[in-house]
């Protein structure tokens, strides 16, 4: 007896191919929007970064200038203040800030100290450090003013004295004992410091 023996071929159907079709890029939209959420997080992250390194960059320029202020009497000196805190100074859309600190200028010298005429103000949202070359006053026409950090909306200070917080400070001849610094920054929040002055004794004899 001859035996024929059939063999069955299985293979895919149409909707099966389909079906696999629609998984797999299913798959591959998952993948590509977990990519895209992870990649976003990062870049948000280190922008968050970069910015707060900036402002602590900031707070700790301003910890040093304020503390170093110091009361240093000079002939040529065209501000009779040594610390001027108050509303709008120097054109600043907020607060302003005046002051006389010393400085360690010089690397060979260790202790080389100048004496440096500086100013900070809020300007369209960007704080700026004045300084003015070979002068006391930086309401000359040409000062040196340089951009620390933008996105700044709130820049604010108190001043402490005798136990007391004060709005202002324009004393000539005696310093407070410390300032407090409060800067809001556009999309992280706000930044308080109390800065305490290493010269706040310091008065001058009359």
């Amino acid at each position: 007896m001859l035996l024929i023996s059939k063999t069955t071929h299985c293979g895919f159907t149409l909707l099966e191919m389909l079906l696999s079709v629609a998984i797999f890029t299913m798959m591959s939209l998952m993948a590509y929007q977990v990519l895209m959420i992870v990649t976003k997080s990062s870049v948000a992250i280190n922008k968050k970064y970069k910015q707060i390194s900036e402002l602590e960059s900031v707070i700790n320029k301003l910890d040093h200038d304020i503390s170093h202020i110091t009361i240093h009497q000079s002939s040529s000196s065209n501000h009779n203040d040594y610390l001027d805190i108050r509303n709008k100074l120097l054109e600043s859309d907020e607060f302003g800030l005046y002051l006389l600190c010393e400085d360690n200028n010089s690397e060979e010298i260790l202790f080389h100290y100048q004496s440096n005429t500086l100013g900070y103000r809020l300007k369209n949202k960007k704080l700026e450090r004045i300084s003015a070359s070979n002068s006391d006053d930086l309401n000359i026409s040409d000062p040196e003013v340089f951009t620390m950090v933008n996105s700044i909306v709130g820049f604010r200070m108190r001043i402490y004295h005798k136990g007391k917080w004060v709005n202002e400070w324009n004393s000539g001849s005696i310093l407070p004992r410390a300032v407090e610094v409060t800067i809001e920054f556009e999309g992280i929040g706000t930044i308080r410091r109390v800065i305490i002055l290493l010269n706040s004794q310091t008065e001058l004899l009359s």
